[in-house]
């Protein structure tokens, strides 16, 4: 057995080395899933000792300027003129710089294509709903542009109405229905925390409240391009 410390967090494992560690939703004592970055499809449990606090660090100042280049190679690859290019985002995924590391290593190396969000929060930040069409370039957990995502069909939904498949699509955890709404529960209570709302599942079920369930695909760069959808 072999133990590794980083960032506070003590790793227990056996076998492989630990290339890479990121660790949204944990806390002391619980099981942990790591992907191996040289071999995505390896994974082992890891347990967290009691001495992790579940610190996470805050998003970063996204690099505006790197992302619009992104942008500009993708529409010129594509033989698109700017003022015909479809609306576009620049965003992470998650709220904090390991679960936008994470979450983006699933998509790039994994079977992530798909996201879930609250249609609430598009009002509280004055910002439109996603659509099918959109694209946004997704950036890491430092700031930079990795990749451009677009949007492939957006569903709304209660929470409990959520399909298995479609958490599965979210390539996260075990795949698990279970997993899928343990995880976004805490993420949307504690986010929602954060600017005074008491958000529960419940409210899900009301006109307005609704999850937005959206698909995507990978379009760039090329080595990470997913074959377009029909």
């Amino acid at each position: 057995m072999t133990k590794y410390s980083l960032s506070g967090m003590s790793i227990f494992c056996v076998g492989e080395a630990v290339l890479r560690v990121n660790m949204p939703h944990v806390h002391g004592g619980q099981a942990i899933r790591f992907l191996m970055p040289s071999n995505p499809d390896f994974y082992r449990e890891f347990e967290l000792d009691d001495q992790y606090d579940g610190h996470m660090s805050e998003l970063p100042e996204l690099n505006l300027e790197a992302a619009e280049k992104m942008w500009l190679a993708y529409l010129s690859a594509r033989s698109i003129a700017p003022e015909d290019a479809p609306g576009y985002v620049v965003e992470c995924y998650g709220d904090s710089a390991e679960l936008a590391d994470e979450l983006l290593h699933e998509v790039m190396y994994g079977t992530k294509r798909a996201t879930s969000s609250l249609a609430k929060e598009y009002r509280q930040h004055g910002e439109a709903e996603p659509k099918a069409g959109d694209h946004w370039v997704v950036c890491d957990g430092s700031g930079e542009p990795r990749i451009i995502q677009r949007v492939v069909s957006v569903q709304r939904s209660s929470f409990f109405d959520v399909p298995a498949e479609f958490a599965a699509a979210e390539g996260e955890g075990d795949l698990s229905l279970e997993y899928w709404r343990r995880v976004h529960k805490e993420f949307w209570t504690r986010t929602q925390a954060e600017i005074d709302c008491n958000w529960t599942p419940e409210q899900t079920t009301q006109p307005g409240e609704e999850l937005l369930l959206e698909r995507d695909e990978i379009c760039w760069p090329p080595e990470f391009a997913d074959a377009p959808s029909p």
